[in-house]
């Protein structure tokens, strides 16, 4: 199936963000460099990767709020390679699953009785940052109750400084922000506070931002819930609902749309999300797994949450603050963090002039999709970055797609100019890095090269 745009739509802005002033800023970049002083807890272990050098252990971002982070060189010349800070989703994902079940130096199995070697890792070519964020999330705890975007970043934003003047001799290198699913909410807001304060402050470290790089990400409702109903008839392996089913999710989608422009309020917001989330509901009903649509697909399983439980591993890792406390899985995880954030209407929000922002100020943007995923597919991210109103925005929509390769295989589709790639990445549900782990390596070193002939080893849809 050629990666063409699904469904145009008229664009309606939604605009519910605080304006930021330049004093509001500067205030800002005053309390993060004030905070610099808070204690650490950190340890240098070899769990995972005995082979580099690695970091782990809690930075306290303010008083009673920890936040965990584990941080691993690269396996080849770590003074040259860039900086990869990885976020998960969920709301309310750890990125210790990105460390032991995507793109981290092992992986955990049997149970989490075990970890092995990942021949795939992300740090073959990157340093590695991973912090499980907002606080609340993962082994990150303290008294701080987090339940919107905005406040994760501002945290997330102190933390970064805080790492940095821990460890200065990273602080130089390229900076690129990865991850997926509710990231495309998380990794344009803090790169957006990246630029702006890079920008505005003498007080802080300024960051190397290059890019970002959004899996499957959530980033504007609006456009991606109209999608669920193009994707349940028209996905590249099977029809998912039947034609009654399909005009009724259309009818849930209308009313929802017409709720997310007429929001005014938290409750407005609320209740737009719920009305939204009845397209997803009917295709549960019918049994389809909303993360990977194929039959008798795999998931993510548990097994990373298993081997973090272990008191032991919390010790080397440098959480055994953590101890007594259950580290839950995203799924479970999503009982906490997750409603507090639905709660809040932050799930309906959109992040897309987060994105067109980055653009305009020169940070590249990769949106990745795994073409078997539902919740976020790839028909919605493409119609995001059609609509992605910056000045490549016309040679974007104009350009080739290639067809991409791995090993004589093929692995996908890319369509980009400049600054800006999206790319259908074949045979791969939600996670692409969990189902797709050498073509997302492939994929990534593509990226971090950003070599003009980039397109090499791929040839024109026809």
């Amino acid at each position: 199936m050629e990666l063409k745009n699904p469904v145009t739509l008229p664009r309606h802005f939604l605009p519910l963000y605080k304006t930021v002033t330049f004093f509001m800023i500067c205030a800002q970049a005053l309390f993060f460099y004030a905070t610099l002083g808070n204690s650490t807890n950190i340890v240098s272990s070899n769990l995972c990767d005995n082979n580099v050098k690695q970091y782990s252990g809690y930075i306290e971002i303010a008083p009673d709020n920890n936040m965990f982070f584990w941080f691993f060189e690269s396996r080849n010349n770590p003074k040259e390679s860039p900086l990869t800070l990885w976020l998960n989703g969920g709301p309310g994902c750890s990125s210790l699953e990105g460390v032991l079940e995507e793109v981290g130096p092992c992986k955990a199995i049997k149970n989490g009785s075990e970890i092995i070697n990942n021949v795939y890792s992300w740090n073959e070519i990157s340093n590695m940052l991973f912090v499980d964020q907002p606080i609340g999330v993962g082994l990150s705890y303290g008294s701080r109750v987090v339940n919107t975007t905005e406040q994760a970043t501002e945290d997330l934003y102190v933390f970064l400084q805080m790492f940095f003047t821990r460890f200065p001799e990273y602080a130089a290198l390229d900076f690129h922000i990865f991850g997926e699913s509710y990231t495309g909410h998380y990794a344009p807001s803090i790169a957006k506070k990246i630029v702006e304060l890079n920008n505005l402050t003498q007080n802080n470290t300024k960051i190397n931002l290059k890019s970002v790089g959004l899996g499957n990400g959530w980033i504007d409702p609006e456009i991606q819930f109209i999608s669920d109903v193009y994707f349940a008839k028209y996905n590249s392996y099977q029809p998912l609902l039947n034609t009654t089913l399909i005009r009724e999710m259309g009818s849930i989608f209308h009313k929802c749309q017409d709720m997310i422009k007429k929001s005014k309020s938290v409750r407005d917001l609320k209740d737009a999300t719920d009305q939204c989330f009845q397209v997803v509901t009917i295709l549960d009903d019918f049994g389809v797994d909303s993360f990977d649509i194929r039959p008798n697909a795999t998931r993510p399983n548990s097994d990373y949450a298993h081997f973090v439980n272990n008191s032991e591993v919390l010790e080397s890792i440098g959480a055994g603050s953590f101890i007594g406390r259950e580290f839950a899985d995203c799924i479970a995880a999503d009982t906490k963090v997750y409603y507090d954030f639905y709660e809040a209407g932050d799930i309906i929000l959109t992040y897309k002039p987060h994105v067109e922002y980055l653009l305009e100020n020169n940070v590249r943007i990769m949106l990745y999709h795994g073409d078997a995923d539902y919740i976020c597919n790839w028909f919605g991210g493409l119609d995001v970055a059609n609509q992605l109103v910056w000045k490549g925005q016309t040679e974007f929509n104009a350009a080739l797609v290639k067809h991409w390769k791995v090993d004589d295989e093929w692995a996908g589709q890319i369509r980009s100019f400049g600054q800006l790639w999206f790319v259908k990445v074949y045979r791969s549900g939600h996670e692409v890095t969990f189902y797709q782990p050498k073509n997302s390596l492939d994929l990534f070193k593509r990226w971090i090269d950003n070599d003009p002939t980039q397109c090499r080893g791929m040839i024109d849809v026809e």
